[in-house]
């Protein structure tokens, strides 16, 4: 029987590091404010990926915001760069990369066989893992005891469902990616839900009614762990470096964590 275990989520360093491609937006020039040209590093974001980045509307103007969005921010100021949000598609990241669109696709992304090959990736910079939720005041501790608890998950993680062949869940509410679920999961209609485990945190950081986590029994290496990395354009190894090594700089000096300590 698998017990509750506490909160956990480990966020580790990148290695290696950033580039400079003539052909890339990173080459473009910008004025800062203290009248500086700066190289400017521009990063393509679906906006979808909560709380690593998503949109929100601001006075009258939609931006992104997330825990990538100022990672993202920290790395370029430490490289000495302007940084450069786009919208980006998940379906045309090779094309817009090859254009010149955008220099990175960070996005909350793993680095998938079919994304591997149009893209490098960087060293992980974050773990995740499905998990599933549950208010404190449930008395749920096991996998075993969601038996007839109604669960509200993603599309995308159905299969997880089925991979518990011994728990009867009564109701399965399946919405997509792009959609709130802890929003929709306060709405009180579900028991439980299962979902990416920095979503919980995060959820938990501002939630009067706070989730507790259960951990299924999963094999260290399987599809329901995710290793979160930057994407950048095939051959970019300058590019990729320079991130890796300026998130390796932010772990040691105190502001990775602090980005951290602020999302999750």
């Amino acid at each position: 029987m698998k017990k509750l275990l506490p909160l956990f989520l480990s966020a580790i360093l990148l290695i290696s590091g950033c580039s400079e491609n003539t052909s890339s937006a990173a080459d473009s020039k910008e004025n800062s404010p203290d009248n500086t040209e700066k190289p400017v590093i521009t990063i393509g974001i679906t906006g979808s990926i909560s709380p690593m980045s998503y949109m929100v509307t601001k006075d009258d103007k939609t931006v992104f915001e997330g825990f990538d969005i100022d990672l993202a921010g920290a790395v370029c100021d430490e490289l000495g760069m302007e940084l450069k949000i786009t919208s980006a598609s998940g379906f045309t990241v090779k094309e817009d990369m090859e254009k010149g669109i955008y220099d990175c696709y960070w996005n909350g992304v793993a680095p998938t066989e079919e994304l591997s090959k149009s893209l490098d990736f960087t060293s992980p910079y974050f773990y995740d893992r499905v998990v599933f939720g549950v208010y404190e005041d449930s008395g749920i501790e096991t996998t075993e005891q969601l038996s007839k608890s109604s669960i509200l998950t993603y599309t995308e993680l159905e299969d997880v469902i089925f991979d518990f062949e011994e728990i009867q869940f009564p109701t399965i509410m399946n919405i997509i990616r792009v959609e709130n679920i802890m929003e929709k999961f306060k709405g009180g209609q579900y028991q439980a839900v299962l979902c990416y485990e920095s979503e919980i945190l995060n959820y938990n950081k501002t939630a009067e009614k706070k989730l507790s986590i259960i951990y299924p029994d999963y094999p260290e290496d399987n599809k329901y762990r995710v290793n979160y990395c930057v994407g950048v354009k095939k051959g970019n190894e300058e590019l990729k470096a320079k991130i890796e090594t300026a998130i390796a700089t932010l772990k040691e000096n105190g502001k990775f964590e602090e980005i951290y300590n602020k999302w999750f």
